[in-house]
């Protein structure tokens, strides 16, 4: 069985534990907004290939995100924290200030709520720790 970009793009982002730590992940892996690189499969499928899959993958995870409850995201942010090698206050700080972080393809109103979460995320690590 043939494997395809978007199938490959999938396993490699289910391999980082975490949807936040999937998320900066995807933005390391981009040489400008939207555009994607993984040389390994790039040599495979092709850069635009690649590029469209990992930009898939990366509404994909900001979309699940946004549609799961606090007290999961709680648990997603610990472990994307403790991946990143950073504490939970650098690791909100570095998702809200990473310029590619937020995916270019959806609306305004997604991106604001993607702002509000973090921020409720920091009041609620403020109030924990």
């Amino acid at each position: 069985m043939l494997n395809s970009a978007a199938s490959e793009a999938f396993r490699t982002i289910s391999a980082v534990p975490g949807n936040f730590a999937r998320l900066a992940y995807l933005a390391s892996m981009q040489d400008a907004p939207g555009l994607y690189r993984h040389w390994g499969l790039e040599r495979e499928f092709g850069e635009e290939e690649v590029s469209r899959a990992f930009q898939h993958s990366h509404r994909m995870v900001f979309e699940t995100i946004l549609q799961s409850d606090l007290s999961e995201l709680v648990g997603d942010l610990k472990i994307g924290a403790e991946e990143q090698g950073k504490s939970i206050p650098e690791f909100l700080h570095h998702l809200s200030s990473a310029p590619l972080i937020r995916t270019t393809e959806l609306p305004s109103h997604s991106q604001d709520h993607f702002n509000f979460v973090l921020e409720s995320l920091r009041c609620l690590a403020q109030y924990q720790g």
